[in-house]
């Protein structure tokens, strides 16, 4: 008499045939049970995106009506400081102004050097410091 098999589980013949390919997908051991998970409710996840998406809109406009406060407040601040302190605001704008304008004229007054000529200066530079070495 052959000996028993224990505790083997056999696969429901609706869900699989002998020799079908294995499609890619979860195959759970537990159960003994090869195929594609279900997958939930289409409809629910959509719903839930749209919560969230309404949940970060919220925030967003909340973030924003903040931003708007903020800088209406600064305008007010800086306003109020100019009529304070007129000849002084002038002096700090004209400085900024000033300041802006010499960093500009720095930037583009340079005029652009090539890569050869950056190479031969490097080489130069090595080549002095090699002679006060030696």
């Amino acid at each position: 008499m052959p000996p028993r098999k224990r505790g083997t589980t056999t696969l429901e013949a609706s869900e699989t045939k002998i020799g079908e390919a294995v499609p890619k997908a979860v195959i759970d051991t537990a159960k003994s049970a090869v195929g594609i998970p279900p997958h939930p409710d289409h409809v629910e996840e959509i719903a839930a995106m749209r919560s969230q998406l309404e949940a970060l809109r919220d925030q967003i406009s909340e973030t924003a009506s903040k931003v708007g406060d903020g800088a209406k407040q600064a305008a007010r601040q800086i306003d109020g400081t100019a009529k304070l302190y007129p000849m002084s605001s002038v002096l700090a704008v004209a400085g900024l102004t000033a300041l802006i304008v010499f960093a500009v004229t720095g930037v583009r007054s340079a005029p652009p050097r090539s890569r050869s000529e950056r190479i031969l200066e490097d080489l130069q530079d090595l080549y002095e410091r090699a002679r006060r070495h030696f």
